[in-house]
């Protein structure tokens, strides 16, 4: 196979999986199409993907000092979006993934307060361990309101949960996404490993006890990996 070859190849057989999967995280179509004709191959990918988080980063700055809190919100969870799927594959070069996450991170932070309803960064205490995550309380409706606990995957974290908490937002419901063992932020404190479901049921339990969630109405939903362990929660 020639050098052409394989690049039209990985063009093929990557952005046949990733378009749908990016679009249905939030991301916006127009980025994905300008990311494709710069990446012949996985080296490529990370930078690329941190140029385009990069803009939606001034972008943010550029809103929030014109007064403009929402659209500064959306360009600080694209930007962050955009560094966690750069980060994805980049575990051939970990100081340039744990540069990604940690951005990923902070252009959440940015955003939280100025989503719309905003999120609420806690952290909810594991054996001896912080779970962080963010709490979105319906804007319409009155408390104590029905909880989604947003369960991360093997490859996902609670930044990239987006498109599932504004769907519960819209239909009244208040949702938690947070990070397990082996995920985002508590990944360099505590590894995956056999018996994932209790921080479940950590979070579980907090989420029971605040006055603003109605601890008879608390479901959970989870993307990829995060789907078997729900069950598994439940079962213990």
């Amino acid at each position: 196979m020639t050098g052409s070859d394989a690049e039209k190849a990985f063009d093929s057989e990557v952005f046949e999986y990733w378009i749908p999967r990016l679009v249905a995280d939030g991301m916006v179509v127009n980025d994905v199409n300008k990311v494709r004709q710069q990446v012949a191959s996985w080296d490529d990918w990370p930078g690329a993907w941190e140029k385009v988080g990069d803009t939606y980063l001034s972008l943010a700055r550029e809103r929030l000092s014109q007064g403009s809190a929402v659209s500064a919100g959306e360009a600080f969870v694209r930007a962050s979006l955009c560094f966690h799927v750069g980060q994805v594959v980049a575990n051939h070069t970990p100081a340039v993934k744990r540069d990604l996450q940690r951005r990923k991170e902070t252009a959440f932070r940015e955003a939280a307060p100025h989503l719309v309803p905003s999120a609420e960064r806690l952290e909810i205490d594991h054996n001896g361990v912080s779970l962080p995550g963010y709490l979105r309380l319906p804007l319409h409706g009155e408390a104590p309101f029905a909880c989604v606990i947003l369960v991360p995957g093997l490859d996902s974290t609670k930044e990239d949960f987006i498109t599932l908490s504004e769907m519960c937002s819209r239909r009244g419901l208040a949702s938690f996404a947070f990070d397990g063992p082996g995920q985002g932020e508590v990944r360099p404190h505590a590894p995956l490993k056999e018996g994932y479901e209790a921080s479940i049921l950590t979070v579980f339990k907090a989420m029971a006890s605040r006055a603003d969630i109605d601890d008879t109405r608390i479901g959970m939903l989870g993307r990829s990996l995060g789907g078997y362990y729900i069950p598994r929660a439940a079962a213990a």
